[in-house]
């Protein structure tokens, strides 16, 4: 009896063959999304792959902060600015209008604070128009964490680390006189700058700081200014006396 059967007749094949353009059309967009949104794709493809994992889901923002991890003059005033940018899994690529900032110092546990948005208008400084939002602390006087967050999402920790301010601590003034006088060197008091010499006296400046020197300048009533040697946390330099007020 199967002999005689024409299953091409028997079966029907419209089925089939909605079932093949559904297949392909789900395909089709699978293709376009993972080409469109890699990122969110693989992250559909890996939450399907193992359904009882915990998923962490791609964040939304990139969070630049400035100065990062850095050092701060003790009892200067220190910004901290942030700049936010959507990452590919913000579909509305729009950033959040109110940010936290969060610092803990030894003594304390975290506190927040609120960031003050810029206003685009009115970024003046070169260095305003690379952030978005801004917090400025008084007068720091202490090393501190911070981080910040919006929308339920943390940037990274950082550090600051509060220093002493530079300072000279010790002063040695050597006077040459001018070689017609038959005069000796004479070294002046510790620690008081002022000196009375004959014009034409060469004075050497040796002075010695709390911490390590990157720059030292004389600096002279006229406004002028000469560069002194320096080497860890001494300074040496030395001018001519060509007038009264030097």
């Amino acid at each position: 009896i199967s002999k005689d059967l024409d299953f091409k007749a028997v079966v029907d094949k419209r089925n089939l063959r909605k079932f093949g353009k559904l297949s392909f059309s789900l395909a089709l967009v699978l293709i376009i999304f993972g080409v469109l949104f890699p990122g969110n794709f693989r992250q559909t493809l890996s939450a399907f792959s193992n359904p009882l994992e915990k998923i962490n889901l791609p964040p939304k923002y990139e969070f630049t902060v400035t100065p990062g991890n850095a050092e701060a003059v003790k009892y200067a005033d220190l910004k901290i600015g942030v700049k936010i940018t959507p990452t590919p899994a913000n579909f509305t690529k729009q950033i959040p209008q109110e940010i936290k900032l969060f610092l803990k110092n030894e003594a304390k546990e975290w506190e927040n604070f609120d960031l003050e948005k810029i206003d685009k208008s009115l970024r003046i400084m070169p260095a305003d128009k690379d952030v978005d939002f801004i917090y400025t602390f008084k007068e720091v006087k202490r090393d501190f964490n911070y981080y910040v967050a919006a929308n339920g999402e943390k940037s990274e920790k950082y550090f600051i680390k509060v220093v002493d301010k530079p300072r000279v601590i010790d002063v040695k003034l050597t006077c040459n006189y001018p070689s017609y006088t038959n005069l000796k060197s004479e070294v002046k008091d510790e620690n008081d700058g002022n000196i009375t010499a004959l014009v034409g006296s060469r004075v050497t400046v040796e002075a010695k700081a709390n911490k390590n020197l990157e720059k030292a300048l004389l600096t002279f009533s006229d406004g002028t200014k000469s560069e002194m040697k320096i080497k860890n946390k001494s300074a040496v330099g030395s001018f001519t006396i060509r007038k009264d007020g030097t």
